[in-house]
């Protein structure tokens, strides 16, 4: 997603650690994990793709965890992103209500 200010950025939550240790403690899952998260907020809203050189074992484990949804020709979805969009969208609007407003008001 891009900001304001023209840069990207994708939202990495600190409960995460806790929430999916076996991912946290695994690097070769958090790796993947972050990749699939930018690529998929790149992508939004529609599925990304599955990188070449993802590691199976790794790839299975964000599965088991429920973080991911594999679908056909090697794409994907992230669990939560479209609520977690939405919800960005609706703030951002909220901001932008409350701007105009006390502009309006001044």
């Amino acid at each position: 997603m891009s900001g304001g200010n023209g840069r990207h950025f994708s939202i990495l939550h600190w409960r995460f650690r806790d929430e999916f240790p076996e991912v946290w403690s695994d690097d070769h899952a958090f790796a993947l994990w972050c990749r699939l998260l930018m690529d998929a907020d790149i992508a939004y809203p529609h599925p990304a793709s599955l990188p070449a050189t993802t590691r199976k074992a790794a790839l299975a484990m964000l599965v088991e965890a429920e973080l991911i949804t594999v679908l056909p020709a090697g794409r994907f979805t992230i669990r939560g992103q479209e609520k977690e969009r939405e919800r960005r969208v609706a703030a951002g609007r909220h901001a932008a209500t409350v701007r105009w407003q006390s502009r309006r008001d001044a």
